[in-house]
């Protein structure tokens, strides 16, 4: 992380204040600190993986969350943005481009091809899935158990999406509840959401390369911000995933 300083007040301007130990980044030094003096650090993520995770969460509010009717999302998503492909490379770059966002673009894309192909059965089992109906599938995979909570509702991304949905609503800092609790201390819920989805073959399988490739970018920040970014990217996907279903219940 690069801190910025912005020396606010100080009593000598020659005062020796403060030291970056490593101008890579992540130390800082208070030398000779006097009582009155001010120094504020304005802390920055640089990473590729954090511009990447950052425009990547851009491309959700802009096209998932966008007010649009549930059916036809991912269609309507192609659509719009081959529409663009075809005038000239800015209104693209507008969007979110892959050099502004470190590829962003294209991996948000990768998402929304897959769900646009998916299967009705698939989708099904991307979202919900009880204990009961994992059985004769023999998949291994029960539903996730969170400790202070309880088993979830479903093994699909269904059984965790209500949750985050009910932080993201009332405002919860992941400390004060169980499942921000949970992903918080660990990756477990991650690894079981990849895991889970690679042991179904096709578009399924597909599907939990991509989350892999995601919450291995998740993993690399720091542990406090791991349940932000990972309440972003599975509520975008369980939303986009639902559209799909909206689709096929629409069309009979």
């Amino acid at each position: 992380m690069r801190a910025l300083l912005h020396f606010l007040h100080t009593w000598k301007a020659e005062d020796r204040l403060v030291c970056i130990c490593d101008a890579a980044c992540d130390s800082v030094e208070l030398v000779d600190f006097v009582p009155g003096c001010v120094v504020v650090l304005s802390v920055r993520l640089s990473s590729a993986a954090v511009r990447l995770l950052d425009g990547l969460l851009r491309q959700f509010d802009r096209w998932v969350w966008a007010e649009q009717p549930c059916a036809s999302r991912p269609y309507h998503i192609l659509t719009e943005f081959e529409h663009a492909a075809v005038h000239e490379e800015s209104d693209v770059s507008k969007s979110g481009g892959d050099d502004l966002d470190g590829g962003s673009t294209e991996v948000f894309l990768d998402l929304v091809r897959l769900v646009s192909g998916i299967s009705r059965a698939d989708a099904e089992h991307v979202l919900f899935q009880s204990e009961t109906e994992r059985h004769p599938s023999g998949d291994g995979y029960a539903v996730y158990h969170v400790p202070g909570h309880g088993d979830l509702p479903h093994c699909g991304l269904a059984g965790v999406a209500s949750l985050l949905a009910d932080m993201r609503r009332h405002g919860t800092e992941p400390s004060r509840c169980p499942l921000g609790i949970n992903l918080l201390e660990g990756d477990w819920l991650m690894d079981y959401m990849v895991g889970r989805l690679a042991a179904r073959p096709g578009a399924v399988h597909l599907l939990s390369t991509w989350f892999q490739h995601v919450f291995d970018l998740v993993k690399t920040l720091p542990r406090c911000l791991m349940p932000c970014y990972f309440e972003a990217i599975v509520s975008s996907v369980h939303l986009l995933v639902s559209s799909k279903i909206c689709d096929y219940s629409g069309s009979g």
